[in-house]
């Protein structure tokens, strides 16, 4: 079996998680929280914050989801959530 290796020295860890910035913090995401499980659904706007919160190069695949569909897999998501 193969064991994963880096492709650098460990001394670099830090230089290049450095050079790793996102545009929101996770204080800044909480803060959607409240208006969102008031809401009880996601707007598309808050899908491409979190999105590029959590995946900055791939967020852009959160514009290929119609509204309707953001609706309501969010419901359900919250819903599932209360169980």
């Amino acid at each position: 079996m193969m064991s994963p290796r880096l492709r650098f020295h460990q001394d670099q860890i830090a230089a290049l998680a450095s050079r790793y910035q996102y545009q929101l913090d996770d204080a800044n995401l909480m803060k959607l929280q409240s208006s969102i499980l008031e809401r009880g659904y996601l707007t598309k706007n808050e899908i491409k914050k979190i999105a590029y919160w959590k995946a900055p190069r791939s967020a852009a695949h959160a514009d290929k989801n119609q509204p309707s569909y953001v609706t309501e897999i969010t419901r359900f998501a919250l819903a599932t959530e209360d169980e």
